[in-house]
């Protein structure tokens, strides 16, 4: 019964151990420069979408009259 250590007995369910993982590992974090310019150029694509009509109605109207 090798399989005896794998495994944790709740009631009579056995549940299988998680295995380890090694922290060892150097994860890559690395981001392309043109994953870079499409994100900053959607934040300011949709920040301009949002404050464009806010300016336009302040000096149409609010500053207008």
């Amino acid at each position: 019964m090798r399989d005896e250590k794998k495994y944790e007995t709740v009631g009579n369910i056995r549940i299988k151990e998680p295995k380890k993982k090694n922290k060892d590992k150097k994860k890559n974090n690395e981001t392309s420069i043109g994953i870079k310019f499409f994100v900053w150029f959607m934040f300011i694509a949709m920040a301009l979408s949002f404050l464009g009509p806010l300016l336009y109605y302040f000096i149409k109207y609010a500053l207008g009259k």
